[in-house]
């Protein structure tokens, strides 16, 4: 939990206040009271016409992790920070890589610090290696998780 990653000493230094953070997941839930104050309208790749809902609950939970407010049921390790959900994966977890890429152009493009991308991927990607290149270039932090079957899909 928190105190396991030793979060609370962080906390004494930073909130994540002015930290804008992509979240390339299935969306979130934008009526949730402890991500309410944190989210910014974000993007729907799978769906543009609407707004980043999350129809699967792992982007929430997702999001909850990094910055839930704390107001109700749990705090978020930068519950200051502002997230903008990039809705990539649809109802049932899966997503083009395309999209993918899409939406960490578009994080990069609207100035985001940090980019969390907590998936796995079954193969390597050249073109996704490429756009995750071109942000760490442009100075943005990529959080990505590696799977659960500890091959390197992805590495920079």
């Amino acid at each position: 939990g928190i105190r396991t990653v030793r979060v609370p000493a962080v906390w004494k230094r930073s909130l994540g206040e002015r930290i804008r953070i992509g979240v390339i997941d299935t969306g979130a839930d934008f009526n949730h009271p402890d991500l309410q104050p944190a989210l910014a309208r974000g993007i729907n790749l799978v769906n543009p016409r609407a707004l980043p809902v999350d129809d699967n609950g792992h982007g929430t939970h997702i999001a909850g992790t990094i910055a839930a407010a704390g107001r109700y049921a749990m705090t978020g390790i930068a519950p200051h920070a502002v997230l903008l959900p990039v809705k990539a994966f649809d109802r049932h977890g899966s997503a083009y890589v395309s999209d993918i890429i899409k939406g960490i152009d578009w994080c990069v493009h609207q100035g985001v610090h940090i980019i969390n991308m907590s998936f796995g991927m079954k193969q390597r990607s050249e073109s996704m290696l490429e756009a995750v290149r071109n942000a760490k270039r442009r100075g943005v932090v990529i959080v990505a998780s590696s799977g659960t079957t500890a091959s390197a899909a992805l590495s920079t």
